[in-house]
């Protein structure tokens, strides 16, 4: 991720030295999230089902860590989002075949 935003952003896009730990770790989770998506396609696990699941939670994802390290307050649009995403997930988990 470090490597990319110097790539992409160049000298105009300079950033602060203290954020490059949350960078590194930011990439390092997007290595390990991958590593474990195709570890769960090669055990089998349902194109389908697994991607229809595991994408909405991105939603949420998002705005826990909003919460938690950025201090954001829920708005109507987050809250909404939030009830649609769990919502879906679970009618997908209870009326799956």
């Amino acid at each position: 991720m470090l490597i990319l935003h110097k790539m992409i952003a160049g000298q105009s896009g300079q950033l602060d030295l203290r954020l490059y730990p949350l960078v590194i770790f930011i990439g390092i989770l997007i290595s390990v999230g991958n590593f474990f998506i195709i570890k769960a396609y090669s055990l089998g696990a349902p194109q389908g089902t697994f991607t229809s699941i595991y994408y909405p939670l991105f939603i949420i994802y998002g705005i826990i860590f909003g919460i938690i390290f950025w201090h954001e307050k829920l708005n109507f649009y987050q809250i909404s989002g939030l009830c649609l995403t769990l919502i879906g997930i679970f009618l997908m988990v209870y009326f799956r075949k």
